[in-house]
């Protein structure tokens, strides 16, 4: 497909369609492959909708414009998101075929970003960033990947709460071109995209993360020209972007994340939030089901919040008086413990409580100063069972327990827990503990995915299989498909046969499963005088004669027939497609 060919027909503002019934507004922004989102005013219901303009290339077949319009509307492909819901189809329109949608428009990224002013600080973006992470989360962990995100995809409502424009859309329309072209998705179309992507047509989680990671960067980079640098600014433990001063941490994660090796990538949207600072997790029990996210202070955020006490006068003379109660206490409990170990030396008192008193000191001292503080960090997984590891982010001290666990006596600081059960996923999670404060989390562990390997014979057919979650999976044979343990029914499709079968994943193994169906399968009657002689395909045992073999593949296949006493017959038959072949053997003696 050339250049020219992707380019949507020229549209403007004021432009009337379909009989003057929808008036263009506005344009919001244009994708590569040639698709156009227009704020309209629908003047027969009176109220302003969105036109989606169909890319160019789905117009040069009406087989390929029905198909979409039909996947469009299919329950495993619509839109999840119920604000965003599809009012008209018009697919004889002109200049393009254009789909009506009701959903808030709202204001970009760019230009909430441009409503921050001259800031100067990373804590002056935390909340926007977050704001963003939550409006992502369910997303995400509902396996709804969007796959192409922009400045423009990100938008704002007047309350200050993100959502994505057009979940799904751009990424229906990846997937039915890798569909009715064969081929693979334009680079241009798509530059955050893998390799992994651009082939299948679909998105993994780890393009999602790098696409965000990419995504948070260019918005840094727009605000960073926009702020006023301060003239002597604090860098000790911070970096520039343009004339942002940002953590050398919340830099160094972007760096990683955005790089363009893919095995490097984060698998998870919730590893990157946790790296960059923000402890967002779903507090229901099962994340796919949860309808709210929960974000916890950064370490940052509670700094901020005491040095702004620390400053009021009130709380100033109070903090004095507490500090001084505590010296005081000290100091009589000192002075008390040194009189009882004077007049119990003095009296010949027995050396048994001293020697209490001294391991109980020993005992403190072998404690990890991880557990000398006062708060409580309980963790639940699914399944339970799971062998967690919690580590102190800065002095490194590690502890390792089985789920449901309750860890008591921590001090504050920052932890980092990894949880690992044989069969799911390990995940880490990055969590923040104030001192005296008390924490629960629960995470659900992933099934660990098994890699399925599809294919037909003869080759070049197409496969369909829904997943567990009601994900669809389709495309192009040969092709691999990452899954969890069960069983699946996979629909075949070649030269306008389809057959459905039954693929079961019931261990993990390091090469993947595969499965090939055949299409054009040949079928072997054998028969030898005296029966019961054992029959063996290509150095496999397929049972004893009479016996009926189908589905097999054409070409040369070694046929051996064994029977105890009597001579090992071997041969070699060329199976024609779609035929019954018989083969007679009449065995003899071995003597």
């Amino acid at each position: 497909m050339s250049d020219s060919e992707s380019k949507t027909p020229a549209l403007s503002v004021g432009q009337r369609l379909c009989a003057s019934r929808y008036v263009l507004q506005t344009k919001l922004f244009e994708n590569p492959e040639g698709s156009a989102y227009w704020v309209g005013k629908d003047r027969d219901a009176r109220e302003n909708v969105i036109l989606f303009f169909l890319p160019p290339f789905l117009t040069r077949e009406t087989e390929w414009l029905d198909g979409f319009l039909e996947a469009l509307q299919a329950p495993e492909t619509a839109p999840w998101d119920p604000s965003f819901a599809c009012l008209a189809v018009h697919p004889s329109a002109k200049p393009l075929p254009f789909v009506v949608f009701r959903s808030e428009v709202g204001i970009s990224l760019e230009e909430r970003l441009a409503q921050c002013g001259p800031k100067s600080n990373w804590e002056d973006l935390q909340s926007l960033i977050e704001t963003i992470f939550r409006c992502l989360m369910p997303m995400h962990h509902r396996g709804r990947v969007h796959g192409r995100l922009t400045l423009d995809h990100i938008r704002f409502k007047p309350d200050g709460s993100a959502f994505v424009f057009a979940p799904g859309l751009d990424r229906l329309v990846f997937k039915f071109w890798r569909e009715v072209s064969g081929e693979a998705i334009p680079v241009r179309w798509d530059g955050n995209a893998s390799e992994h992507t651009l082939q299948t047509g679909q998105c993994s989680f780890s393009d999602e993360v790098f696409t965000f990671a990419l995504l948070v960067y260019d918005s840094l980079r727009f605000v960073g020209v926009q702020v006023q640098l301060p003239r002597s600014p604090n860098m000790e433990g911070r970096s520039r972007l343009g004339n942002l001063i940002l953590p050398n941490q919340v830099l160094q994660v972007l760096n990683d994340a955005s790089g363009r090796d893919q095995g490097a990538r984060l698998p998870s949207l919730s590893r990157l939030a946790a790296k960059m600072g923000f402890d967002i997790h779903l507090p229901e029990e099962n994340p796919l089901t949860g309808p709210g996210l929960t974000s916890s202070w950064t370490r940052k955020e509670l700094l901020v919040q005491w040095l702004g006490l620390l400053r009021r006068p009130a709380v100033l003379v109070a903090m004095t008086g507490l500090v001084m109660m505590f010296l005081v206490l000290f100091w009589w409990l000192d002075e008390h413990q040194r009189r009882s170990l004077s007049a119990a030396s003095a009296g010949g008192a027995p050396k048994q409580e001293i020697l209490i008193s001294d391991a109980s000191d020993t005992e403190e001292a072998d404690t990890p100063r991880m557990l000398r503080g006062e708060g409580v960090l309980q963790l639940t997984t699914a399944p339970s069972e799971a062998l967690v590891m919690i580590e102190h982010a800065e002095n490194g001290e590690k502890a390792e327990d089985f789920s449901p666990v309750t860890w008591q006596g921590l001090i504050e600081g920052a932890y980092r827990l990894r949880i690992q059960a044989v069969g799911y996923q390990s995940t880490n999670v990055l969590t923040y503990l104030i001192q005296g404060g008390e924490r629960t989390l629960h995470v659900d562990l992933q099934p660990a995915l098994v890699k399925l390997k599809l294919n037909t014979e003869p080759s070049s057919g197409t496969f369909r299989l829904q997943d567990h979650q009601g994900r669809w999976h389709t495309g192009s044979l040969p092709a691999e498909v990452e899954l969890p343990l069960g069983d699946y029914l996979v629909h075949f499709s070649l030269d306008g046969k389809t057959r459905s079968e039954r693929v079961r994943l019931d261990q993990y193994e390091v090469g993947g499963y595969r499965h090939v169906c055949v299409f054009a399968s040949s079928q072997l009657q054998l028969l030898t005088s005296p029966e019961g002689a054992e029959v063996w395909l290509d150095g496999v045992l397929q049972g004893r004669t009479p016996l009926w073999i189908d589905g097999l593949g054409h070409g040369e296949v070694g046929i051996e027939f064994r029977l105890d006493g009597f001579r090992t017959i071997e041969e070699t038959v060329n199976l024609a497609p779609d035929q019954v072949q018989t083969i007679r053997h009449s065995l003899l003696p071995a003597n």
